[in-house]
């Protein structure tokens, strides 16, 4: 039997010179995508929106779903193993294989060593809650399974319409998800319960109220009422259009919290890139009349704010977003020169709206990737600089290793330890 599994190997070893090349080219692409995941880039890399989207959706897979991919890795070698053999090409893809898998075993241990980060913080090192998600039996199913797109202590109540647009009624912008604690209707509670607003980001162009469904689920399932919005998106809309939509979607919250017993007096908003961008506007914001057209008067107080790699400031005035910057804003989001329209690049940036009135108002934790070149991390250094010069409350967490948008996959040991 074992002379014979031999010949049937040889056999198919001289028929599949290509699958061999295929396997060796691969392995190449591997190392490729774990080397850009692993170093941090010395600047912004300047190449086209398109090759920065996939380049950062490698780094977040290799970075942030490690152990998937390295069982992934694994089992192709055994297969190859299995059905065709090693030769010359195969042993040099594997010994690719195998230099890429030690990487990202280093990555995912990075991973779970970046806990120390936020264990420097009192408030989460003593918080029962971050000790039972962080350790244990839950924290390892979380890893395994990192796409918890269900979860057994919350529910979700889809689509509800937060505006009707008389000249666009059908439109899916206003639109928000709702995410509730299992027991929100219990009548043994008699309080109600905070507000997390979750903005998703996509550079103001794309992107979906369904993108982040792990962290509304998890938050949910820790007793916030959650709700993910929809917003009009450029070029088609230009800014303002986006906060003005969120605005909408705050006022319509603080209308119907009793619905869902919620406190519409307490509500934190969040979100990630140009979501945590407008999550900061909205909290530096409030009851602002620009961005209130026909609610003027709705009370749109934020108490507390959590931006995850944000944007702060449209005019990029300490070069934090790189040169190519403004021309994208002004082409694509904008649609008018920063030059010519000063102010109004002024008061859509959350960095300009800084002043000790409202940095004493809104409470911010700020939590940005060191591997992050698509905002790199010294955009959020900037504005957490300014908010503690003002004299406001403000905390600033570095996830050691972390990628822009390492969360939006699933839940890395980072996300976790995040949320």
């Amino acid at each position: 039997s074992s002379a014979a599994s031999d010949v049937y190997k040889r056999q198919v070893s001289t028929q599949s010179t290509g699958p061999k090349m295929i396997y060796f080219i691969l392995s190449l692409i591997s190392l490729f995508s774990v080397y850009i995941g692993y170093f941090e880039p010395p600047k912004r890399l300047r190449v086209s929106w398109q090759v920065n989207v996939t380049l950062l959706l490698v780094c977040v897979l290799v970075s942030e779903l490690g152990v998937l991919s390295i069982f992934f890795r694994c089992f192709v070698i055994f297969l190859v193993y299995t059905f065709i053999g090693f030769d010359t090409w195969d042993k040099f893809g594997l010994f690719l294989s195998i230099i890429v898998t030690i990487i990202q075993i280093k990555m995912f241990l990075d991973g779970l060593k970046s806990l120390d980060t936020f264990e420097k913080l009192p408030e989460l090192a003593q918080s029962p809650s971050f000790k039972q998600n962080t350790r244990g039996f839950n924290f390892w199913k979380k890893v395994l399974l990192p796409f918890p797109y269900f979860h057994a202590n919350a529910t979700k109540i889809s689509d509800v319409q937060y505006f009707n647009d008389p000249d666009d009624p059908l439109s899916p912008f206003h639109r928000l998800d709702i995410y509730l604690p299992i027991d929100n209707y219990s009548s043994k509670r008699s309080e109600p319960r905070p507000i997390f607003i979750y903005i998703h980001g996509g550079a103001w162009i794309f992107g979906d109220k369904k993108d982040s469904t792990g962290i509304l689920y998890h938050m949910s399932s820790l007793g916030w009422v959650c709700f993910s919005l929809n917003y009009r998106l450029s070029p088609r809309h230009a800014f303002p259009a986006h906060i003005i939509d969120v605005k909408r979607a705050i006022c319509w919250i603080k209308q119907n919290a009793s619905k869902y017993s919620a406190d519409p007096d307490f509500i934190c908003t969040s979100g990630s890139s140009a979501g945590g961008h407008l999550a900061s506007l909205a909290a530096l914001s409030s009851n602002d009349p620009a961005f209130q057209p026909g609610f003027e008067d709705v009370d749109t107080t934020i108490k507390a704010c959590v931006p995850f790699y944000g944007v702060f400031d449209f005019l990029n005035s300490e070069d934090g977003m790189g040169v190519n910057f403004l021309d994208f804003l002004s082409r694509l989001i904008m649609k008018c020169n920063h030059k010519e329209n000063r102010d109004l690049y002024e008061s859509s940036s959350p960095y300009h709206r800084l002043n000790k009135n409202v940095a004493n108002k809104v409470q911010f934790l700020m939590l940005h990737g060191s591997r992050d070149w698509i905002v790199p991390r010294n955009e959020s250094v900037l504005f957490y600089n300014k908010v503690q010069m003002l004299g406001g409350n403000v905390t600033f967490i570095e996830i050691k290793g972390a990628h822009h948008a390492f969360e939006i996959l699933g839940l890395s040991p980072r996300t976790i330890y995040s949320l």
